[in-house]
């Protein structure tokens, strides 16, 4: 199976296999397809494509189950929930289908984390930032 091309996000190199990896870890997922998504501001942000067992979770519980263990670059941030994989003559995922997918999709806002709460930024540099800190105002 061909390797996926490598994700570029603000300068950081994500590997999909690795995302992929994680996601499949989790009990709900049966298969995963991890694909960089154009952005304007960050050049592409992670994007997979998720088909559920049966018992499978929501978006929200996936990125959560992600933040736990990757990298907070590494996180999806498109979602596309599916009955099943395109897959090419030859029996690999559709890439180049799936990322055109997540680029025209909506972005799940349920799975966003709230901006008072996580803004992947650390608190003590976030608490630094607040506008009654500053004292030339």
């Amino acid at each position: 199976m061909p390797e996926a091309p490598l994700i570029i996000h603000g300068g950081q190199t994500i590997v999909p296999r690795e995302v992929e990896r994680v996601l499949l870890s989790h009990p709900g997922v049966a298969e995963v397809v991890v694909v960089g998504v154009p952005d304007r501001f960050s050049g592409e942000i992670v994007g997979a494509a998720v088909r559920l067992l049966p018992s499978g979770r929501c978006a929200a519980e996936l990125a959560e189950f992600c933040r736990a263990r990757l990298a907070h670059f590494k996180v999806p941030v498109r979602w596309l929930f599916t009955g099943f994989l395109p897959r090419t003559v030859d029996g690999a995922p559709d890439r180049a289908a799936l990322t055109g997918q997540l680029a025209v999709a909506a972005p799940d806002r349920s799975s966003w984390p709230s901006a008072t709460k996580d803004l992947r930024i650390p608190q003590q540099v976030r608490r630094s930032w607040a506008l009654e800190d500053l004292d030339y105002l």
